[in-house]
């Protein structure tokens, strides 16, 4: 008797509280987008050309303008043109994963490696069709779930995963990339939802909130992934404390499932290690640690390289100039983009990776 009383006093109490607090407009409402995917390099006159997603944490917008040679995103996201669900016969498809390099920073569509190596298998007897599925500021992590959810349903015979150029050594967006993924997903769930609704409907629990977040001193800030601090000396050191999107054994770790999952489809993976102007190198060694994952994967696992590093220092001792290979510290020219499409090409044909599945 007693407990039912008290419980009726308290649920009139909290009603009370409600009915007052929503008489004030009391508000504080709960952050419910933690990440805010501005990316100035994705953005034009129309808007951001990425959205939020649960499994990736950001992608391009399905119909999205690319600020660079003005097309559209395809109806999944990709750059490119729309493709069938399974490629042709005889059609050779290749999905590119990667960050900004494989998406084309800078550059129009046709010029991305992966549309230019299409071409070249195309010119040589094997008739290929490109699959842009690279996103700018993504990390291996993203690049898994990347695959999972877009790419692997297209069927392509050949995958090739460019990453570990910049974007996975970066610091942490409060947490690592693989448990911001595993929270995005985990807040899915149905009591999360119901949670998450009644800290947003109930202004008691807006006052709750604000008086813990009181004691605590303030609200966590908006995690935005460019408000970070890029300096070399402090984030690009070999012993840099802090903690990375991706660390280089969760690198390793993202490769190796995205093979198994790969080769589980029949498919082809192949590796690209991506070029740097040698400056980045000197000044943030810590991106090297990315690349040594590769060569070790290739050496040790059997993982098939194409080293876009090597070939780019192929071509300044054969007299190209950083001006010619890069628009910025890692960003490929159209030509640079071109001799990754050759390092690809080179590889993929030496494992067999080209033949066509029929």
């Amino acid at each position: 008797m007693k407990l039912t009383r008290a419980l009726a006093i308290t649920v009139g109490a909290v009603g009370v509280a409600e009915l007052l607090f929503v008489a004030v407009d009391l508000q504080y409402p709960p952050q419910d987008n933690p990440l805010r995917i501005e990316l100035p390099e994705g953005r034009t006159a129309e808007g951001d050309l990425h959205e939020r997603s649960i499994t990736q944490l950001w992608r391009p917008k399905p119909g999205g303008l690319s600020p660079w040679g003005g097309d559209r995103m395809n109806s999944l996201g990709l750059r490119g043109a729309e493709l069938a669900q399974q490629p042709e016969p005889g059609v050779l498809r290749i999905a590119a994963l990667g960050d900004s390099s494989t998406f084309g920073y800078g550059l129009r569509s046709e010029e991305a490696w992966v549309v230019q190596l299409a071409a070249t298998c195309t010119q040589a007897g094997v008739v290929a069709e490109p699959l842009n599925a690279g996103v700018v500021g993504f990390s291996a992590r993203q690049g898994l779930e990347r695959y999972r959810e877009v790419v692997a349903p297209l069927e392509p015979q050949l995958v090739v995963a460019a990453f570990g150029a910049i974007v996975d050594h970066v610091p942490a967006m409060g947490y690592s990339d693989a448990r911001m993924i595993e929270e995005s997903v985990l807040a899915q769930s149905d009591f999360v939802l119901w949670a998450r609704r009644m800290r947003s409907d109930l202004r008691v629990l807006h006052m709750a909130a604000w008086c813990v977040d009181g004691v605590r001193g303030e609200r966590a800030p908006t995690l935005d992934i460019r408000a970070r601090d890029f300096r070399a000396s402090v984030v690009g050191t070999l012993d840099w404390p802090g903690q990375r999107r991706v660390s280089p054994a969760e690198f390793a770790q993202a490769l190796r499932s995205l093979r198994r999952e790969v080769e589980a489809s029949g498919a082809h993976l192949v590796l690209l290690s991506m070029p740097r102007k040698a400056g980045v190198e000197y000044l943030t060694p810590a991106v090297t640690l990315y690349t040594q994952e590769l060569h070790r994967l290739a050496q040790e696992e059997g993982f098939v390289l194409a080293d876009g590093r090597a070939a780019f220092g192929r071509a300044v001792a054969d007299g190209r100039t950083m001006g010619e290979l890069f628009l910025d510290n890692f960003h490929p020219t159209a030509l640079g983009q071109g001799l990754l499409a050759q390092a690809v090409y080179a590889a993929a044909e030496s494992s067999g990776a080209l033949q066509v599945q029929r």
